[in-house]
């Protein structure tokens, strides 16, 4: 017991299964002990009491709320259950629907990563209309694009608009071996 968490399997009436239950680290919750997650995606609290979440300000995430703090209970489930990442600080639900908050369907990404995915799963779409051009890294060859979408499509990464944008907007220099450039229309 840890945190006031068991950690061997226990019975729960909202998942119906077995789950394994940890503790949820104290740095992460404000200093609030006695929190855990299951792998399921569920959170107990301190006196014993599990919760799903409710749905937050947005209907998108579920959250939980401790000591006055709102929290989304896939961060939670992930700060239990996957390992600490430096580079890999958010968190993405890997079949897209931000409800299933089980750590089967959680993974540590960049932002860009998350943002790809968001993409290619057809949560986001690529910004339309705003033309782009694309150079060699030596500087001699240009080509324009109608569009972002249209750019990354044209290298092959049907969700690389993250990373063109972001050339774009000087936070990144290259992408897919190219440099990216908004066109002054």
């Amino acid at each position: 017991m840890a945190y006031g968490c068991t950690f061997s399997l226990a019975r729960s009436a909202l998942s119906g299964g077995a789950e394994v239950w940890r503790a949820i680290s104290p740095d992460f919750i404000r200093g609030a002990t006695g929190y855990c997650a299951s792998d399921t995606g569920l959170v107990q609290t301190p006196c014993g009491s599990v919760t799903r979440g409710t749905l937050g300000e947005h209907k998108q995430y579920r959250v939980v709320n401790i000591m006055h703090y709102e929290y989304r209970v896939h961060q939670l489930v992930a700060d239990a259950f996957l390992p600490q990442d430096s580079m890999r600080a958010q968190v993405n639900h890997i079949d897209g629907d931000k409800l299933n908050n089980a750590v089967s369907n959680l993974e540590r990404v960049t932002a860009s990563e998350n943002t790809m995915h968001a993409v290619r799963t057809g949560l986001m779409s690529c910004p339309p209309g705003r033309s782009v051009r694309r150079t060699s890294l030596c500087g001699t060859t240009h080509d324009n694009f109608d569009s972002v979408h249209a750019a990354s499509r044209s290298v092959g990464k049907e969700g690389g608009c993250a990373n063109i944008i972001a050339c774009c907007k000087g936070r990144q220099v290259t992408a897919y071996g190219y440099r990216w450039s908004y066109l002054n229309v």
